[in-house]
Order: C-alpha cells, then sequence, then structure tokens
C-alpha cells in the first residue's frame, strides 16, 4: 500500500509532468516542484517491481532537490510553509530509501538460487541428471 506524503495537500497536486527516458537511461533529476510527485511515485513503483537500483535513482533524484528550488515559484507568503512540509516529505522519503536499501542488502545475503543456481534444484544439477 501507498504512504501518502504528509502534509504536502496542494504542493504534490500539482506535480504531475515528468520525463522518464526510455531504454533504461535514469531520467534527469526534478527539476521543477511539477516533476517530484511523478519521481516520487516512479521510485515506489519501481521498488514494488523489484527494480530496485532504478528505484533508488529516483529516490535520491528527488532527496537532491533542495526547499529552495522546490519553493522558488511559489509566492513569498507561501514559502516558508512550503518548505517545512517539504522538509517533513524529505524525512519520510530517507526513511523509505533507508528501507529499501535494507531490502537490497537482505536480498544480496541470499545468494544465487532458482534455475541458475548450483547445486541439487538449481539449473545446473538438473541439467546434469538428465
Amino acid at each position: 500500500s501507498s504512504v501518502a506524503l504528509p502534509g504536502t495537500g496542494q504542493l504534490l497536486a500539482t506535480m504531475m509532468d515528468a520525463t522518464h527516458l526510455p531504454g533504461g537511461r535514469p531520467a534527469p533529476a526534478p527539476s521543477s516542484v511539477f516533476d517530484v510527485e511523478k519521481d516520487v511515485r516512479a521510485a515506489r513503483e519501481q521498488s514494488l517491481l523489484g527494480n530496485y537500483e532504478a528505484s533508488i535513482e529516483r529516490y535520491e533524484a528527488v532527496l537532491g532537490l533542495t526547499p529552495e528550488t522546490l519553493v522558488a515559484s511559489l509566492p513569498s507568503s507561501e514559502r516558508r510553509v512550503a518548505a517545512d512540509k517539504w522538509e517533513r516529505c524529505l524525512k519520510q522519503l530517507r526513511e523509505e530509501l533507508r528501507l529499501l536499501q535494507l531490502i537490497m542488502g537482505e536480498w544480496s545475503e541470499l545468494g544465487e538460487f532458482g534455475a541458475g543456481a548450483p547445486g541439487p534444484l538449481g539449473g545446473a544439477a538438473a541439467g546434469a541428471g538428465a
């Protein structure tokens, strides 16, 4: 289940346009508030699909966006509140990235398994007895 970013309201509701490149090339870092929601969604989707490296790239791109850059296009009267909300979002996104890195660590400790793994049930042993 997707966790909503707290306190983002209208700020993230308007962030809908992002450029994602075909062919496995990483998309550029979000250049405006309009890229952020798409990039966060893409990071979460990639994580759910098991594409952990791509997910980490998206998280890191979003985490590199400073509050000043994010709120630059807002009226000055709204910048402080929006920057505070973004700081809370960044905290949650850092936690999501940390958990994703833990999952990747667990997977790497499992080693090879399945049809390509050596051993009695893996691909190498299965073809030897046939």
